[in-house]
């Protein structure tokens, strides 16, 4: 999602609060008869708001860790892949095995790019799944090749490297990290997903939504007061924005 997106939602509920504000002043004069155009039913529909923006806040920012966490963990998988397939050849390997050792990590070294290539920020979530889903190189190919490497570790007997981080026992370590932080980028991007989702029907609702009820409240505000009455100059230049992300 884009800074000034985000900046429009924040902006919108600032003007609703100023509406309020203005509505809350004309004091008895202001007596809309649907309840949610009332001074009690924008202070609802405004707080409902800022709390459902304050946890779209909150779900990007376990979301950009999640996105930090995984990018560190990641980032030494080609090294140490590299540093198996050399360890694994110095044991005395059979040339077959050396054949599928070397493709496999062929095939870690290449993921690398691409990985660094999907995009960090789900604001379009389409074009995060065509970006993954048309390549080889995404963190799900990493996890799954690293793990085939794994499983070829297992059937070769004379792999018994001395350093920890090199031994079966510290791979399956590395795997595991590997998989929960993946795991953890999925969960935290699901639940900025429906964070957002929440936000924009409570804002952009064309029936129910914020902006829908400050157009109403203008509406009702130039049919109390007037088109051109002072009051409704007031509201006229309180802006919502309509657009989605």
């Amino acid at each position: 999602m884009t800074k000034s997106k985000e900046t429009g939602h924040a902006r919108n509920l600032a003007h609703f609060e100023s509406l309020i504000a203005f509505c809350t002043a004309y004091g008895g004069d202001y007596n809309p008869a649907k309840p949610a155009l009332t001074v009690s039913g924008l202070q609802e529909i405004h707080l409902r708001a800022k709390n459902a923006l304050a946890a779209v806040h909150n779900a990007r920012t376990t979301y950009d860790l999640a996105v930090n966490a995984r990018q560190d963990a990641f980032k030494g998988l080609k090294a140490l892949a590299t540093r198996i397939t050399n360890a694994l050849e110095a044991s005395g390997a059979s040339e077959s095995t050396m054949v599928n050792a070397k493709a496999i990590n062929k095939k870690l070294q290449g993921g690398g790019s691409a990985a660094r290539s999907a995009p960090a920020d789900p604001a379009d979530p389409a074009a995060t799944t065509r970006s993954i889903s048309t390549s080889q190189l995404g963190y799900d190919n990493l996890i799954e090749h690293f793990a085939k490497y794994i499983e070829l570790l297992l059937q070769e007997p004379i792999y018994k490297p001395n350093e920890e981080d090199l031994k079966i026992a510290g791979l399956q370590q590395k795997m595991a990290e590997l998989q929960a932080v993946n795991t953890a980028l999925i969960q935290a991007y699901t639940t900025l997903s429906n964070a957002r989702l929440q936000r924009d029907h409570i804002i952009l609702d064309p029936v129910i939504g914020l902006v829908q009820i400050a157009s109403e409240v203008k509406k009702y505000v130039k049919s109390l007061f007037g088109a051109t009455s002072p009051q409704a100059k007031q509201i006229t230049v309180l802006e919502f924005k309509t657009r989605k992300e």
